[in-house]
């Protein structure tokens, strides 16, 4: 859950709560303890609007991208870990399959986009 909000935050720079709760599909209760979570750890911070001081953004914090960062680098290396366990064939396998595996994750983003617009 927390890191879905980092990422969200990510690639969208800062967000009000609302948009957090529509990116991740949940309650806006929902997402107000996983930021105040985020809150806590010092990864993300609130920040009012210069132009309308009743918005509040949220967005990462240079720790929390460290987060992200530290994050992705401890999955590959769990993942070069679980690779080193196969057989070469199997890892040739793999290799073949990941132009299919990469459509079907395309397939899926764009399902996800049509079922998130049709609301």
């Amino acid at each position: 859950g927390q890191h879905r909000v980092l990422m969200v935050l990510a690639r969208r720079e800062r967000c009000t709560m609302q948009e957090l709760a529509a990116a991740l599909d949940v309650a806006p209760p929902t997402v107000t303890g996983m930021v105040k979570r985020l809150l806590a750890q010092g990864y993300v911070e609130r920040v009012h609007d210069e132009e309308d001081w009743r918005n509040v953004w949220v967005r990462l914090t240079p720790e929390g991208r460290e987060a992200i960062t530290r994050f992705h680098r401890e999955r590959v290396a769990a993942l070069q870990t679980r690779m080193e366990q196969l057989s070469e064939d199997d890892r040739a396998r793999l290799r073949e399959a990941i132009p299919a595996l990469e459509r079907l994750l395309e397939l899926a983003r764009e399902e996800h986009g049509r079922t998130k617009g049709g609301r």
